[in-house]
């Protein structure tokens, strides 16, 4: 959490249940594991997305992954993922939830298009502003 400019947040027990164990109706779990070593060991898990499905989007909660992999970038491999499926089942969105401008951990984020940003920090009784970040086939014509 330091290394990314995050402060602690602990969790108890009953607060991380509540948050990623809690069964709901749309909760997914997808695993991703590597093909295991070339002496015909057993695969490991190297990634873990939290996602919720609904009719018509895919949302990306929370990733985690193993350390050793991080230069392949499967924060990455996540988003195709859930693309992929998304087009499979013919749902038109994937959201990916918030991003940090300045959190190189969420700075992938911002390869996917379109997305929007919010403006400024609105109030809590103020309605957010929202800039429309458009799409690469959008921002050539």
């Amino acid at each position: 959490e330091q290394a990314r400019g995050w402060e602690p947040s602990p969790l108890d027990d009953h607060d991380y249940a509540n948050q990623f164990a809690f069964p709901h109706p749309c909760a997914r779990e997808l695993a991703y594991y590597d093909d295991g070593p070339p002496d015909g060991g057993a695969s490991r898990l190297i990634g873990v997305g939290l996602c919720d499905e609904t009719p018509r989007a895919w949302s990306a909660i929370y990733f985690f992954h193993h350390p050793d992999y991080a230069r392949y970038s499967p924060g990455i491999l996540h988003v195709l993922s859930l693309i992929r499926l998304a087009r499979q089942q013919g749902k038109p969105h994937v959201y990916l939830g918030f991003r940090v401008k300045d959190c190189a951990s969420m700075a992938y984020k911002a390869l996917f298009r379109p997305h929007e940003l919010l403006e400024g920090s609105p109030a809590p009784d103020e309605a957010p502003s929202w800039r429309r970040c458009p799409g690469l086939r959008e921002s050539d014509e």
